[in-house]
This record gives structure tokens, C-alpha cells and sequence, in this order.
């Protein structure tokens, strides 16, 4: 099922009435059997979008269709949605069987159907030998295959899922980033996923909804996203490290550019008589086979990314050479001057 947002606003009052706006007329669609990932920084809008549409939240104005049913105003049980929460809200006292089914009893599904399900969402995650342990003998990421377990039972139109890796360490959050992946594939159902971590959002997502200050900053691939940002917030939000970005110097970037960028890996260290730009190093750090040189160039903080046999020493005068296809432009609104 698609999943249509119109108009959607949202605003939260605090203290002394005021009123902070959240969503700020958001117009979204999500294809059917699409993987849309929704990224942002931390109070972009992104966990209360998802509460508008599994109808944890009502929005101040706007519409919510799910497979083209209007679910704007009814309740969460009536909207054919699964949402799986970053705190994985499993009962401790009940077995992994019992939480996956926990749902599907409540809606008076027969036993056998029921058996089913379970075994079917079981298998899927590979949870068959962990149904009668309960919550707290499990790990995290065990944890979390139960909540995305009982959230599959359901066979929804869509699953809503809200930060579901952040409690994971780093190893175990790549696995089971490959494994919702491959499973949301397999499965073909319409997920939103919210995160606040680019990796998972470009490594994940068939398209990629940017959100700053409960606005939308660009919709699209995660390599257009990359090649083709849509603003300067865009350009440094996506790339590890990110995107240097200084103001425009005369005859640097497209023309009417205040802001040029260049991303760190399209930078080259030269002897320090040659190069556009030259600087001294400040720090290097190591990553396996890769190495990231921080400068100071006119007073500016630059990254460079190469290899560690070609890092330089902390403290060596270096030059600093790029090509003109690797510069981004971006107006005095921040906006991308570059097809």
C-alpha cells in the first residue's frame, strides 16, 4: 500500500504557551513496497511525522492516506500500520512467543492462523530456538528482531519503524541493517524508516527524505542525494567525513556562489609550493587503510581524505589541489547552484 501526507503541520506548545512548530507543511509519498528512510538531525520532525501517521500524534492540519483511505482521524488500530519503537516496548515477563503473538490474540485471531504467523515471522529472523526465553535473557539485537518479529505478524499495509538500531553497538547495527533490509525486500511491504544516521539512511533506503526544522530539504535517491545535493545542509549532512564548506572567493565556484564545498575525498595533498589552497596539518587520524588530515587554511578547519602512505606528519606545511568539477555552489540562501 502507498502511504499519501498532504499539508501536514504539527506544532507542540511549552511552557508559557509557546508554540513550537514540529511539521511544517510536509507533502510526502511513499511508493508501495517502498524502503523510505526519513534523516534528520535531532529535533528535525522526524519521530512525530511517523507518530502522525501510525496516529500516536494528531496533526494540526493536513491529510494521511494509507493504500488511498483516509486514516488522518482514526485510531491507531484502525490504520492497518505496525510500528516498531526504538525501545523495543517488549512485555519482560512474557516469553518471545508470547510477545510476537501478543497482538494477533488481542485481535481474537484463530490459534491456527496465530501458530502460523509466528513460526512464519520466526524462521524470518531466525528467533526458532529463542521462543520460550524471555526479554531479559536476551541481547539487544536479539531484542530487536522479537519487536520486528511482532510487527511482521501483523501483516500490515506498512511498517513504521523509529530508530530501531540505535540501541545496537556498531557491529551488530551493520548486520541488522542488512537484515531488515533483505527481509523488507522479501516481505515487499511499504516501510518508513526514521533515523538520525546518514549511513543508515544511504545504505538503506530506495529514496531518501531529508528533514531539518520540520521542513523538507530534498527528496530523492541516496546517490542523488550525494552527487546532487539541494542545499549547503544537504551537501555536509550526507558524506563521512563531511562536506568542507567556505565562502566563495573570487573566481572559486559556479558563478553567484557565496558558499562553495568540496567533499574530502576529491581533495589531493601536493608539495606546498603547488595547490589552490596550502595549510598545516593539525591532526591525522587513522582508519584502517585510510587516513583523515585535518588543516588549518587560512585560519579555516579543512578535511582531507587519502591514504595513510600518503598521510603527512602533524604539523607539515602541505598544499592542497582540487579539480573544478569537484566544486558544489551555493547562493547566499544556501541552495545548490550545481545540475
Amino acid at each position: 500500500m502507498s502511504i499519501s501526507i498532504s499539508g501536514l503541520k504539527k506544532d507542540y506548545v511549552r511552557s508559557r504557551r509557546r508554540v513550537v512548530p514540529a511539521l511544517e507543511g510536509i507533502d510526502l509519498e511513499v511508493k508501495e513496497g517502498e524502503l523510505l528512510v526519513v534523516v534528520g538531525p535531532s529535533g528535525s520532525g522526524k519521530t512525530t511525522l511517523l507518530r502522525c501517521i501510525a496516529g500516536l500524534e494528531t496533526p494540526d492540519e493536513g491529510t494521511i492516506e494509507v493504500g488511498g483511505r483516509d486514516v488522518t482521524k482514526l485510531l491507531p488500530g484502525d490504520r492497518d500500520v505496525a510500528m516498531v519503537f526504538q525501545e523495543y516496548a517488549l512485555y519482560p515477563h512474557l516469553t518471545v512467543e508470547a510477545n510476537v503473538s501478543f497482538g494477533l490474540k488481542a485481535r481474537k485471531v484463530s490459534s491456527t492462523e496465530v501458530r502460523r504467523r509466528v513460526d512464519q515471522a520466526a524462521e524470518s529472523l531466525g528467533l526458532q530456538d529463542l521462543l520460550d526465553r524471555r526479554p531479559p535473557e536476551l541481547s539487544g539485537g536479539e531484542r530487536q528482531r522479537v519487536a520486528l518479529a511482532r510487527a511482521i505478524v501483523r501483516e500490515p499495509s506498512a511498517y513504521l519503524l523509529d530508530e530501531p538500531l540505535s540501541n545496537l553497538d556498531a557491529e551488530l547495527r551493520t548486520k541488522t541493517r542488512a537484515e531488515i533490509r533483505l527481509l523488507q525486500k522479501r516481505l515487499g511491504t511499504t516501510t518508513v524508516y526514521v533515523t538520525h544516521d546518514q549511513v543508515e539512511a544511504m545504505t538503506m533506503g530506495d529514496r531518501v527524505v531529508v528533514l531539518r526544522g520540520g521542513q523538507v530539504q530534498q527528496i530523492d535517491t541516496p546517490a542523488m542525494l550525494y552527487d546532487h545535493p539541494a542545499n549547503a545542509f544537504v551537501a555536509s549532512f550526507f558524506g563521512t567525513p563531511p562536506m568542507n564548506l567556505y565562502p566563495a572567493q573570487s573566481g572559486g565556484g559556479p558563478s553567484g556562489a557565496s558558499t562553495v564545498g568540496v567533499r574530502p575525498e576529491h581533495l589531493r595533498l601536493v608539495p606546498p609550493a603547488t595547490g589552490r589552497l596550502h595549510g598545516r596539518t593539525e591532526t591525522v587520524e587513522t582508519i584502517g587503510s585510510d587516513a583523515i588530515v585535518h588543516l588549518k587554511v587560512d585560519g579555516r578547519a579543512l578535511l582531507v581524505k587519502t591514504s595513510r602512505a600518503d598521510a603527512p606528519i602533524d604539523g607539515q606545511e602541505v598544499g592542497v589541489d582540487f579539480s573544478d568539477t569537484d566544486m558544489y555552489g551555493f547562493d547566499e540562501n544556501d541552495n545548490s547552484l550545481t545540475p
